[in-house]
């Protein structure tokens, strides 16, 4: 129905438009009986009307006409926006008046004020001032400041009736005419010093290097205004690939522009070799890991060639907004391993959604699988489009690994995620999360993830300071740490077994609350300060995939889970859930509302990213490691290419740790007796039966005050457990 609407409004205006060429313009100079045959009555009225109140104006009705024609065919979406239609309004009167002032050429008063009308009305007919209507405003305005004060004060007026028409700011105008001044006088000089070491840039020896002059045809459409100067951001891991200086001068001089900001969130420097062996903390036991990671070599001439593809795609970034009417700038560029995302700055009036709609059309033009707008970058006035690099690099595990970030990290639960977007480490405290939750389907780089974090913690952490319990029900990807020290349990494999193992852990929780109220101690890092204790030490429950344990106790895992996450954190116990399939009955409200850290992987879908991360942008992902960091308390998405550790690593740690102390399992675990679909109330209801010395369903629903349901129920499990007979007899001692 709206676009219809639209459709006759068009239609409506645009014969309007047309109607009122054909009386204002073609018939305008004809004398009045010939007009009056041609037009009619109805026209010479109209004719007259507009004329008289509206003057020379009068020629710019069909084009107000047309416009409004050309808005309802074109934009089904447009509202009615009351500022600018009486900015429009307020602007064609003040006009009207600023015409008649300029006419004005003697003295006038109040006193004169028929003369004026009639002045306008002689005028009106030829074309020569502003009508009735800027004679009217004009009689107000002309006695109190005069005509060259009216003059003043009416261009004053039609000034604010733009900015309010545009929605423009006062100071960003002024900014913008400011900044094309200095930019001029700046280019000025940029020209001046050219010629001068012109003679001297000759005798110099440039470096031959292939790709490094872009040719002309790539920078016409930005080559008179400033010099592109590619200094892109470089990986946190990478400080020893040092941009050759004279290819980056003879850049310049290929190219008068001005250079865009790229900023290098990590300066040129060179690498620090970081000898320092990482020492495994067990008992009078110390052991060195540095034939087991080693830092990887970064191939530097795929970084300068990743930098001339990166140039072509600004030029194609820039032509194509300015395609649709969008202009646009790209003001920074950063680099990270796997994604570059550049910044664009738009002009003001430009709407954010107007480029977040382009998505797939900028997508098409620069040739990338897929892209992520981020509109706006938050706590910058700028538009981010994060477009695949062409040329990849690895984010390696032993990298970040031997960095400085993590050597002064202290927290045992430190883990490893990768890099951001813009090549910095991505270090987190699994303590201060204090639970995870891991989403993405297969092939995206989950387990991959969850590996690095494990790997992490074993690698920094001796047994004594944290324990694991790990649930793998497709016994695949967490059975190489069977038998490491580091375990409470062998991998666990059964879901059955994984939900007793999580009734363990709550009860453990609860023990550990009360043995620090006892001692005073508000949490396990202040409990363990303490002299003459016996340490706790961390426990870390990992659930690779959450979606077979859902299958098999779907009430007692999501309880479990549940009642880790609101309370563990003090005492020490910590979830890392990761599941391939994230729909609403595998994370329920209950879950998701307490697992507040997420990460997202590569999902199918903008309903599993909403599942995940309450937001879409998930199903943009790349895969392989590229992902989405939801931290607690952080309102802001943190994309992330993952660390990637090899199977043969993984393999060599956990030989290693085996040879270097051996596991205390905790087999009675499994042994005690959850019952996982046991009421809450059949402790209480046992205690009903001695104490009452009799059983039936009515006074288990009288006296603990539930629905028949749920007494029959209980009943039911009195029976099943050798409590009562089928006959309401008491088989336990009373």
């Amino acid at each position: 129905m709206k676009s219809i609407r639209n459709e006759l409004l068009g239609t409506l205006f645009l014969g309007l438009g047309t109607y009122l060429i054909y009386i204002l313009v073609i018939n305008h100079n004809l004398s009045e009986d010939k007009l009056v045959n041609n037009i009619g009555f109805i026209g010479r009225g109209l004719h007259s009307l507009i004329f008289l109140l509206f003057g020379v104006l009068a020629y710019l009705a069909p084009v107000v006409s047309f416009a409004y024609s050309a808005v309802f065919f074109f934009n089904n979406n447009s509202k009615f926006n009351k500022l600018k239609f009486f900015s429009f309004i307020a602007f064609i009167v003040l006009f009207s008046t600023l015409l008649i002032a300029i006419n004005l050429d003697k003295s006038i008063g109040f006193g004169v004020l028929k003369n004026v009308l009639r002045e306008i009305l002689s005028l009106g007919g030829n074309g020569k001032s502003g009508g009735m209507i800027g004679a009217f405003f004009m009689t107000i305005f002309f006695p109190l400041f005069g005509k060259n004060g009216s003059i003043i004060l009416i261009l004053i007026l039609m000034s604010v009736t733009l900015l309010a028409f545009g929605n423009y700011q006062v100071k960003k105008v002024l900014r913008f005419i400011f900044s094309m001044f200095y930019r001029k006088k700046k280019n000025k000089i940029q020209i001046d010093e050219t010629k001068k070491s012109k003679d001297e840039s000759d005798r110099e020896v440039k470096p031959q290097r292939e790709n490094s002059e872009l040719s002309k045809d790539e920078f016409r459409d930005v080559k008179k205004n400033r010099i592109i100067d590619l200094d892109i951001s470089k990986t946190a891991y990478v400080k020893d690939n040092k941009i050759n200086k004279e290819y980056e001068e003879e850049n310049k001089k290929k190219i008068n522009n001005k250079p865009i900001n790229l900023k290098n969130k990590v300066e040129h420097e060179e690498k620090l070799h970081i000898n320092e062996k990482i020492e495994l903390k067990e008992n009078n036991t110390s052991g060195n890991l540095e034939d087991i990671f080693q830092e990887k070599e970064e191939n530097k001439e795929k970084q300068l060639e990743l930098e001339n593809i990166i140039k072509d795609k600004i030029v194609n970034l820039e032509g194509l907004l300015r395609e649709y009417k969008i202009d646009a700038k790209v003001i920074n560029v950063e680099r990270g391993p796997v994604i570059t995302r550049f910044e664009l700055s738009v002009a003001m009036g430009t709407r954010v959604r107007k480029i977040v709609s382009l998505q797939d059309d900028i997508a098409m033009n620069l040739e990338a699988k897929s892209i992520r707008i981020e509109a706006p970058i938050p706590g910058k006035n700028a538009i981010g489009i994060e477009i695949p690099n062409e040329i990849t690099e690895a984010v390696h595990f032993a990298n970040i690994l031997k960095s400085d970030e993590m050597k002064k990290i202290n927290s045992p639960l430190a883990v490893i995620l990768g890099k951001n977007i813009v090549g910095e480490n991505v270090i987190v405290d699994l303590a201060k999360m204090p639970h995870l939750l891991v989403a993405g389907r297969t092939g995206s780089g989950k387990s991959v993830c969850i590996n690095t974090l494990i790997s992490t913690i074993i690698s920094k952490c001796s047994y004594e300071e944290v324990k694991f319990i790990m649930v793998d029900p497709k016994m695949v990807e967490l059975m190489p740490y069977n038998e490491i020290p580091h375990l409470l349990l062998p991998v666990i494999i059964d879901p059955k077994q994984a939900a007793v193992a999580l009734k363990w852990a709550v009860n453990e929780m609860e023990n550990r609350y009360k043995l620090l109220s006892e001692i005073g101690a508000r949490n396990i890092e202040n409990y363990n300060k303490l002299n003459g204790v016996e340490k706790l030490s961390y426990i870390v429950v990992i659930i690779d995939e959450l979606a077979d344990l859902m299958m098999i106790a779907p009430a007692s895992i999501e309880e479990s889970i549940a009642r880790i996450a609101q309370k563990a954190r003090a005492i020490g116990i910590h979830l890392v859930v990761a599941t391939q399939r994230p729909s609403i009955d595998v994370i329920t409200g209950t879950i998701k509302a307490n697992l507040p850290s997420r990460i997202s992987f590569a999902v199918a879908s903008q309903i599993d990213s909403r599942t995940i991360l309450d937001g879409q942008g998930a199903e943009k992902l790349l895969g392989r490691g590229d992902m989405l960091f939801l931290e607690s308390g952080s309102p802001n998405l943190v994309r992330i290419q993952g660390a990637y550790i090899s199977d043969d690593e993984i393999v060599k740690l956990t030989t290693y740790l085996k040879s270097n102390g051996k596991p205390n399992y905790k087999n009675e675990i499994l042994e005690d007796n959850f019952d996982l679909d046991k009421d809450e109330l059949y402790d209480e209801a046992v205690e009903l039966i001695k104490k009452e010395e009799k059983v039936s369903i009515s006074l288990i629903q009288r006296k603990l005050k539930v629905g028949y349901s749920r007494a029959a129920r209980i009943f039911d499990q009195l029976q099943e457990n050798g409590v009562v007979s089928e006959d309401r007899e008491i088989l336990i001692d009373v």
